[in-house]
């Protein structure tokens, strides 16, 4: 479609608490991404087993970084992403240019 604007939208089919364990697996996971519900520090282990830390994250922000394990949060909660299904989405214009 000539001059479409194409938007790519990820929508997860699961959602379910993190725990925070200090090794292992977290027995919900892997996740594909993580949701922060409430903002402050993670550490984690990502799926190929790399130790990550992340500050001063914000609540309401994704964290698209394939995770096994969340070792420890401060302030943060967390819900773990799964079974991610990527959209590409046209945008039609409506009358007058604007959507539709």
């Amino acid at each position: 479609m000539p001059g479409a604007t194409i938007v790519t939208c990820i929508v997860y089919e699961d959602a379910c608490a993190v725990t925070p364990a200090a090794s292992g697996s977290d027995a919900n996971g892997p996740f594909a991404s993580l949701y922060v519900t409430g903002g402050g520090q993670l550490e984690l282990v990502t799926l190929v087993g790399t130790d990550t830390g992340l500050f001063n994250v914000a609540s309401g922000s994704y964290v698209y970084i394939a995770t096994k394990l969340v070792k420890s949060t401060s302030t943060a909660t967390v819900l773990g992403l799964k079974a991610p299904v990527m959209y590409r989405v046209p945008l039609n214009p409506g009358p007058g240019g604007g959507p539709r």
